[in-house]
């Protein structure tokens, strides 16, 4: 995320010799705020902020934990699109230097929204909401009964965020 946009807060995750390395290596975390896990903490001192609780999760999971974390009622997921294609990574960076998996390999969307539906559990206070190319976008079976997620179209998005 941190090569094409500067958002406010980055989590770093994974193989510390892949993306990790990279985002401590490239003076990013000098002016922003970048929160990764302890071990990743010890191997590159300075750089980021320990994730509170450091539940183990993937960077979107965590991403949207820090958000409730920290307090806020209304949280949009773009990019939360999921796996619903066997052997194909929709992930924009996929196969890219320093990312993995490659945009061929089998991935399983299972942790993801096993994670992401312990979240909206957990933060049932919180408006989540899933931003797709349609309203009607598939939405993983664990997530329907979520009661504070719904989900809006890219132009529903447009209106209800004021862009």
């Amino acid at each position: 995320m941190y090569r094409d946009h500067t958002p406010d807060f980055l989590v770093v995750t994974g193989d510390d010799d892949g993306m990790v390395a990279e985002v401590a290596d490239s003076g990013y975390c000098d002016t922003h705020i970048v929160y990764a896990d302890a071990p990743h903490i010890q191997n590159h001192p300075n750089k980021f902020y320990l994730i509170p609780q450091d539940p183990g999760w993937n960077s979107g999971s965590l991403a949207t934990y820090l958000a409730a974390f920290d307090g806020h009622s209304k949280i949009y997921l773009l990019g939360f699109d999921g796996q619903d294609t066997e052997a194909y990574n929709y992930n924009c960076y996929a196969g890219s230097e320093n990312y993995q998996p490659a945009r061929h390999t089998k991935t399983s969307p299972d942790f993801f929204e096993l994670t992401m539906k312990h979240i909206f559990d957990t933060y049932s206070e919180v408006d989540f909401v899933r931003v797709m190319p349609t309203k009607f976008s598939s939405m993983p079976e664990s997530w329907k009964f979520a009661q504070n997620l719904r989900q809006i179209s890219f132009r529903e998005f447009i209106l209800e965020a004021d862009l």
